[in-house]
């Protein structure tokens, strides 16, 4: 037995029973140091003695030869070697491991797709909801109708509902018989006020929060050959608005530009709204496309900004040059010929809302936004920068 390398299983397990947590267990290995195992191989290339990443700590607490055991086909079996980690520990550590797989698995089934359960086709048939994986181990959502044969791509199809809500929601005509109807419980005056807040932080809730509003305002996705509809009922919707807790403020953020206009109708104690979209397919897939041809979308978007996406890299990459302890700000300024300041302002970078960065990613970051606006100094609170950089 290496004593060395088994203390260090021994404090990894330890770690993850006191912090739950495999990635506070990797941020705790990396302060201290630790490095995985070395070996030789056969041709005398040498192996290992690099920082831990996530997949072995996870390897490391699933495995059972560390209790003195050999698995096979599912099975365990006494080995011929000594334990190293007591049988209660192990399997203390096999318990979290799948309580926290499971807690994960319902999030992303519920948080994942905005909305399951809602579509259906002309014919009341449902689409369900499937996924495939792609290079790279990038995951792609889908809505699919089995019975004609029908997918769309999930994001693309939640992206043109939520942006039509949001354009509807905005409207106080529209949002009227909300806070009339014998189910009004706040004035139109505090329901529109909670509407612009919670579409001003819609970016920043949680996945979780984003499937909860979704399914209790939602009644109906109708998908159909040359339109969709969606249909919103007032009474949850009030209900909704009521229990909702209270945003800081919407600030004085710009509308969005509106590049194709939903049709809006009250019908029935809800909210219609109709879509011209066309769902040709093209490949496997289908996307949204309108009467012209042209890709459909509710709101004019920015578009993928090279400047802004290479400057978040470069951020990042200056960022754990520093970490790591490879590069100081001094160096790489003069090994870059910038300026330190120009360094410590990239650096800012690293310091936005997760959903700022990912709006940038995905080019849906407002028209206005530019480099020179992030390098600013920028608060560290989070609603602070939105508000800051007029985020709706």
């Amino acid at each position: 037995m290496n004593e060395p390398e088994a203390e260090l299983v021994r404090h990894i397990f330890h770690l993850y029973l006191e912090h739950r947590s495999a990635y506070a267990v990797l941020r705790c290995l990396r302060q201290e140091g630790r490095i995985n195992k070395c070996w030789v191989t056969k041709k005398g290339k040498e192996m290992g003695g690099k920082p831990f990443v996530k997949t072995v700590i996870y390897r490391i607490l699933k495995d059972e030869v560390y209790i003195g055991k050999v698995g096979h086909k599912g099975a365990m079996y006494e080995g011929a070697h000594e334990a190293i980690i007591p049988e209660e520990i192990w399997h203390q550590a096999q318990e979290l491991l799948q309580k926290q797989s499971v807690q994960t698995s319902k999030l992303r089934i519920e948080s994942g797709t905005l909305l399951r359960s809602k579509c259906v086709d002309g014919e009341g048939r449902s689409y369900t909801t499937t996924y495939s994986v792609k290079r790279k181990n990038t995951q792609h959502r889908y809505y699919i109708n089995k019975q004609c044969n029908h997918r769309i791509r999930g994001d693309r199809l939640e992206k043109v509902v939520f942006d039509a809500i949001h354009y509807a929601c905005l409207n106080p005509q529209n949002m009227r018989p909300c806070f009339t109807g014998e189910y009004a419980l706040m004035s139109e005056e505090e329901g529109m006020y909670r509407l612009r807040s919670l579409w001003a932080h819609w970016d920043g809730l949680t996945e979780k929060d984003k499937y909860a509003f979704a399914h209790q305002m939602i009644e109906k996705v109708t998908i159909l050959p040359a339109s969709t509809t969606i249909r919103i009922g007032y009474a949850p919707l009030n209900d909704l608005l009521k229990a909702m807790k209270p945003f800081p403020s919407a600030g004085q953020a710009p509308e969005p530009q509106v590049t194709n206009e939903p049709a809006v109708s009250v019908y029935d104690n809800a909210l219609e709204i109709t879509l011209p979209i066309i769902f040709k397919r093209t490949g496997k897939t289908s996307h949204a496309f309108d009467s012209e041809g042209k890709a459909f979308e509710v709101f004019e978007t920015a578009g993928h900004n090279m400047t802004l996406i290479n400057a978040l890299a470069k951020s990042y990459k200056w960022n754990r040059f520093i970490a790591d302890g490879e590069k100081t700000i001094t160096e790489m300024a003069t090994d870059y010929k910038v300026s330190r300041t120009y360094i410590s302002q990239m650096l800012n970078l690293t310091m936005l809302a997760p959903d700022i960065v990912e709006s940038i990613l995905n080019g849906r970051q407002p028209k206005h936004l530019r480099l020179k606006d992030l390098m600013q100094s920028i608060p560290l609170d989070w609603e602070s920068q939105k508000l800051k950089l007029n985020y709706l």
